[in-house]
């Protein structure tokens, strides 16, 4: 009777401890690493024993979601066009301008991290930036959903957008 037995011990963790008996023959083995490959073969009687590497799976990369920001259609575009007009034109333009380049300044952080934009600061905290213009950490503080965290990770960057804007503006 010829057989063949073969193991792999992928996934196993770190090493395999195995013991195999074949046609009255006992074989101990220990230490058969992750992704090995153990073959025992017998054969008229003669017993043939081979460990191999085996190949892992390719890991797949998993796939990062795209955040997509809502289309306005024309109708909505129109009714805000309208609503900004008939609002006292310097003080909602200039405020949307700052809002503008802070959002894009937000997605450019988004895409080096690698985050939603949202992650970074929700549309309100930066239309309360583009109000208050904080001119520093501690005023940056104040503006609700600004932590400790966000002011080390991407403060600086919105106050450096704030005083470009407010120099550029003044001038």
């Amino acid at each position: 009777m010829d057989m063949q037995l073969t193991i792999t011990s992928r996934g196993a963790g770190s090493s395999v401890p195995l013991s195999v008996e074949v046609s009255g023959y006992r074989l101990e083995l220990s230490g058969i690493a992750e992704g090995g490959k153990l073959t025992i073969t017998e054969e008229s009687g003669r017993i043939a024993v081979s460990i191999a590497a085996v190949e892992a799976a390719p890991v797949r990369e998993q796939a990062q979601p795209e955040v997509v920001a809502p289309v306005e259609t024309a109708a909505e575009t129109q009714i805000i066009g309208e609503a900004v007009q008939d609002a006292a034109p310097a003080a909602v333009a200039e405020p949307e301008q700052l809002f503008q380049r802070l959002a894009a300044l937000r997605k450019q952080i988004a895409a080096e991290v690698r985050l939603p934009p949202y992650i970074i600061f929700h549309d309100a905290t930066l239309r309360e930036m583009s109000k208050l213009l904080p001119a520093d950490t501690e005023a940056l503080k104040t503006i609700q959903g600004v932590g400790q965290a966000k002011i080390e990770k991407y403060g600086m960057r919105f106050l450096q957008a704030i005083r470009e804007y407010s120099a550029g503006k003044a001038a």
